[in-house]
């Protein structure tokens, strides 16, 4: 017992040193640090925000405001003698108004203590060290001369998008650019007549500091920069301050999630006045080495192994306890200190050294018949599941697994029409005994039942276990799916005057199958073309039809009696190559919503319905890729005839939302791609344009970024409008005049998923300036 135990917690001490160095619960440690490390201390007041909030935009109109207004704020503020004005706002290009820009640039040169923002790109890439910038936004170039001080407010959110760390510097072209935050505070100290002491800072391997934040969003005192421009703030109560301008509104989508809060967001010019304060206290922070946190590891190893060793069960519990929160408090002091340590790994590997040493055993025996069961005792008949139990690893391999199947798709016909007139407890009593059925008919040939999806079944044959002649297993199933539903048919007709019948696809083919998911959410399920296939066969069934492949057929063919129902066309369709959050379908103009998936086939007459959270990218015909924005909801209107065809038109009815249409170009023939609004939007070979229509305003917008599209208006006696790259279009309602011409892409009309969407293109700078 003694060697085991020690063998035992070497080995998760040497695990749990490797997962450090990984950073494998990164996640959790930071939760852990905000936790116990964090904690709540009295703002500065030698720092005052000024903030462009709701009522400042409210009472001076539409954000951007004219540079003017800027001019007033800087000369408002500066005669009452700051320390230093910091703009956390970009102003990368001139603006239409050139006497205002001058204004603005003398206002601030006249102030002689102005600090700006610039704003770096990066490769998506970088190695340890100091990171290097290939791109830099800049103030406009009158500007930029005028102002005491240009930083950087790039922001490196940590994996869970929390900010706690301030990046000191990068470089661009071989010259540091220093930070927004740190320029700040080393005008502050020069103003003070005293010099800023970068080598106090402790710098990770690319350059970053740690922030100990101040307080939660709101603890600072903040003043409406509508109240300063207007003359209700005195000059004088800004004397001798830092004064930090700055977006304060959720819809200028400038806040993150702190250690202080993760729910309610914390404005980017609070962050920066968290980082200024920490600076002027001199509260520096430094993480100690892993190799001093693996170390510590190594101790604990050796205590709990001693303890374990002697203790009863119930003394090394209450002894794990008691070391669990002396380290915590340990890590609690050294914080305060100036030293940060790994609080998550000792807590997981004291909390797992416990579990395993004692329990180890027998929890692996029970953890694997319940692991077993719980996976495969909803989907398969229990003598599979006594034979995985009995044949072990042999007769299971978990993971992504290829091989030939034979899949079923059964969904129930004329359901919409009986779910109309029966009660809600009477439908789901109706609908559990179909599924019974289905479920008990899965069972009996010795099927795996994957997932109910609404009130269709999906089953697969030849997984997890080798079945043998599993595609007339598959057929025997159907069949007896169809016998059996005749006596439920007969009782809903006594009742409701008509009954339901089954509809039912069989396809045999090559397909994936395993444990697919997140690591939160698993489902043992089949993925492939095949699966489509079947799920297409299922949709073209008729009532009380039973349809299989060719495949199938040619398994089966000299048991069973059939009738050829020619080919059915795969030719117009298109795929999903690409998803997140929420994404579901409408199958040909039916009322049923189905989870999408990557692969999954889409059709002609498909609706397509995206959630706040989600968005996704398919391919239709053989040349046209489209991006489907959040909130958006499209129907697949029309297909080009075949793949193969030289010419054709594909056709999207936008119902409300965001798409972004790349139609590719061909070598012969033309291609045509459509994008239905109130007013007709046209693409031609090589175009590249985004459409947004929101509906509730009747507005429909066209952004164009490469090649001409024609924009069709209602009235057929009008020609088509052109919109050539790099312009766009707004159509206000439905007059037929279409009153706005095109004008220049402005990247602040542009939805923000396309601008995402263009990073890697002609949108990066559009990105940058937005």
């Amino acid at each position: 017992m003694k060697n085991k135990l020690l063998y035992v917690i070497s080995i998760l001490c040497i695990l749990s040193i490797g997962l450090q160095y990984l950073g494998t619960f990164s996640s959790m440690e930071l939760w852990l640090q905000d936790k116990v490390m964090q904690k709540k201390a009295t703002p500065s007041e030698k720092i005052a925000i000024i903030a462009v909030d709701d009522e400042s935009i409210n009472q001076l109109g539409q954000w951007p405001w004219g540079r003017d207004v800027h001019a007033n704020l800087v000369d408002t503020i500066t005669e009452g003698k700051p320390s230093v004005i910091a703009f956390d706002i970009t102003f990368p290009v001139e603006s239409s108004n050139g006497d205002a820009d001058e204004a603005f640039a003398e206002s601030v040169k006249n102030a002689g203590n102005v600090v700006l923002p610039r704003y770096g790109t990066f490769e998506r890439t970088s190695t340890k060290g100091t990171i290097e910038a290939v791109e830099m936004s800049e103030p406009f170039v009158i500007l930029k001369n005028a102002d005491a001080a240009l930083g950087h407010i790039n922001v490196f959110p940590d994996e869970d998008g929390a900010v706690r760390k301030s990046l000191k510097y990068f470089n661009y072209k071989g010259q540091p650019i220093a930070s927004f935050s740190w320029q700040i505070y080393d005008l502050y100290m020069k103003h003070k007549g005293e010099q800023a002491d970068a080598a106090k800072l402790q710098l990770d391997k690319i350059n970053q500091f740690h922030i100990p934040f101040t307080g939660v969003p709101g603890d600072y005192e903040v003043i409406s920069y509508a109240s300063v421009v207007n003359g209700e703030v005195e000059p004088s109560y800004f004397k001798d301050r830092i004064v930090l301008v700055g977006p304060y509104s959720v819809a200028l989508k400038d806040h993150y999630p702190t250690p202080m809060d993760h729910q309610n967001l914390m404005f980017g010019v609070e962050i920066h006045a968290n980082i200024i304060q920490s600076l002027l206290e001199g509260n520096y922070k430094h993480e100690l080495n892993w190799m001093w946190n693996a170390l510590f590891l190594v101790l604990m190893g050796a205590l709990v192994y001693i303890i374990f060793r002697k203790a009863h069960v119930g003394i090394s519990f209450l002894a794990v306890a008691l070391l669990i929160g002396a380290w915590v408090y340990l890590g609690k002091m050294l914080y305060e200190k100036g030293t940060i340590i790994s609080l998550a790994y000792v807590v997981i590997f004291l909390s797992v050294s416990y579990i395993a040493t004692l329990l180890l055993k027998y929890l692996q025996e029970l953890f694997e018949r319940k692991r077993v069961t719980s996976i495969f005792g909803r989907y398969v008949a229990p003598q599979v599941v006594s034979q995985i139990l009995k044949n072990g690893d042999e007769g299971l391999k978990l993971g992504g697994t290829r091989r030939e199947l034979t899949v079923l798709f059964v969904d129930i016909r004329g359901f919409t029409p009986l779910s109309e007139q029966a009660e809600p407890e009477e439908i789901v009593e109706i609908l559990n005994e179909y599924l019974e059925l289905t479920a008990s008919c899965i069972f009996q040939y010795e099927g795996t039942l994957d997932k109910f999806i609404g009130d269709a079944t999906m089953a697969i044959y030849n997984a997890p276990l080798l079945l043998e002649d599993h595609a007339m297993k598959a057929v025997q199933t159907a069949w007896a799916m169809k016998e059996r539903s005749a006596q439920l048919e007969q009782k809903l007709i006594e009742k409701y005057g008509f009954g339901v019948k089954f509809g039912i696809g069989i396809h045999t083919g090559p397909a994936v199958f395993g444990n697919i998911g997140s690591k939160t959410r698993m489902d043992y399920t089949a993925i492939g073309d095949m699966v489509n296939t079947t799920a297409r066969l299922e949709s073209s069934a008729k009532p009380g039809q039973i349809i299989m492949s060719e495949r199938t057929y040619e398994a089966v063919k000299d048991r069973v009696h059939v009738q050829s129902l020619g080919e059915i066309s795969n030719a117009k369709v298109g795929k999903i190559t690409s998803m997140s959050g929420s994404v579901k379908v409408r199958k040909n103009g039916g009322e049923k919503l189905f989870t999408a998936f990557k692969g999954m086939l889409i059709a002609q007459g498909d609706t397509i319905v995206i959630a706040s959270s989600g968005k996704a990218k398919m391919d239709l015909d053989i040349d046209k890729e489209v991006s489907i924005g959040p909130s958006t909801e499209l129907v697949i209107s029309e297909l080009v005839e075949s793949v193969e065809a030289e010419s054709g038109k594909t056709t999207i009815t936008l119902l409300g939302g965001d798409v972004f249409v790349h139609v590719k170009s061909k070598l012969k023939g033309d291609s045509r791609f459509e994008v239905k609004t109130p007013n007709a939007i046209m693409g031609i070979m090589g175009t590249q344009f985004a459409v947004s229509y929101k509906k509730d305003e009747a507005r429909s917008g066209l952004f164009i970024f490469e090649g001409t599209v024609n924009t069709s208006p209602p009235a057929r006696d009008r020609d088509p409008l052109p919109v050539a790259p790099n312009q766009q279009l707004i159509l206000e309602g439905m007059n037929p005049n279409l009153p706005q011409q095109p004008a220049t892409l402005n990247p602040a009309d542009i939805p923000l998923f396309t601008l995402e969407g263009m990073i890697a293109d002609q949108t990066a700078k559009l990105l940058r300036i937005y």
